[in-house]
């Protein structure tokens, strides 16, 4: 079986499987952001895929 290995994610005939030490990290930061909520961050998490993270960084208000 051939394997593409990219950081903590593997990558079996396009399937991604995140390692479950990464899984873990994933879950403990993303709880903490959600207990103390950074100012000006939005963070939206794919429940299907926690790896997958979208974010959102605001700027102060008078840049474009």
């Amino acid at each position: 079986m051939e394997s593409i290995i990219k950081g903590t994610n593997k990558q079996f005939y396009g399937k991604k499987i995140t390692s479950g030490m990464a899984i873990r990290r994933i879950k403990k930061e993303i709880a903490e952001l959600f207990k103390n909520p950074l100012e000006g961050i939005l963070i939206n998490v794919n429940e299907e895929d926690i790896s997958f993270v979208q974010s959102m960084i605001l700027g102060p208000k008078d840049t474009p």
